[in-house]
């Protein structure tokens, strides 16, 4: 199914340095952000980190999204491609 990301690598974010990731499967974030975890992409960017865009839950199929497209059907977390 293309349309799905079928996991994502989730940081703690202390405010001062990104912990370490640990693997879940896009059901568990889905999940997550229903019970208001919030969620942002991060890329490496130099020799560090940057913030990306906030992740959103949009339709009936559940898509996280770092858009609120509720339109297109599919998983979409814009530079992590």
């Amino acid at each position: 199914d293309h349309t799905h990301i079928v996991k994502a690598t989730v940081h703690k974010d202390p405010g001062v340095k990104t912990g370490s990731g640990k693997v879940w499967p896009r059901t568990k974030v889905v999940s997550a952000i229903e019970q208001n975890t919030t969620f942002v992409t991060i890329f490496k960017k130099g020799d560090g980190w940057r913030k990306g865009q906030n992740v959103h839950v949009v339709r009936g199929p559940k898509y996280i999204r770092t858009d609120m497209d509720d339109e297109t059907m599919s998983d979409d977390l814009e530079d992590l491609k």
